[in-house]
């Protein structure tokens, strides 16, 4: 009994992995606004994308454009760590106040990262499309 429990915990956590083998972990330029949302786009499910240390400012170009957008895709948004990849939200308006807008229904993640500025520390700096905000992850 023991060997079939065994084995069967080893197939779970091998099945579990399988997407993790075929992730593709996709390096932003740097962490300034365009760099990341290049490297977003260049993401497919699945994927990190790696954005490295340092500071920028990111502004949403309008009430309908965040600063960074990820579309439709499961991704994980990793920065550096807290206090090493820092964004600070250049926006000075309420409705622009969210930096990041996660659309569609496939979950993303956002991790890594120190957000400053304007951003409602209740609220977080994310949203899917519908306004449901979503903090960003320590």
């Amino acid at each position: 009994m023991k060997i079939h429990f065994t084995l069967f915990m080893f197939l779970v956590c091998s099945l579990t992995h399988l997407n993790d083998a075929n992730a593709r972990i996709i390096k932003a330029a740097s962490c300034a606004q365009q760099d990341v949302q290049q490297a977003i786009d260049a993401a497919r499910d699945g994927d990190v994308v790696e954005v490295p240390a340092g500071t920028a400012t990111w502004v949403a170009e309008d009430e309908n454009h965040p600063a960074v957008l990820i579309s439709g895709k499961v991704v994980t948004l990793r920065g550096a760590g807290i206090d090493q990849t820092v964004i600070t939200d250049g926006n000075r308006l309420a409705w622009k106040d969210l930096l990041i807008w996660i659309v569609g229904e496939k979950p993303a993640r956002v991790t890594g990262f120190t957000f400053k500025g304007f951003i409602d520390k209740n609220r977080g700096a994310a949203a899917d499309r519908a306004g449901r905000r979503r903090r960003a992850a320590e």
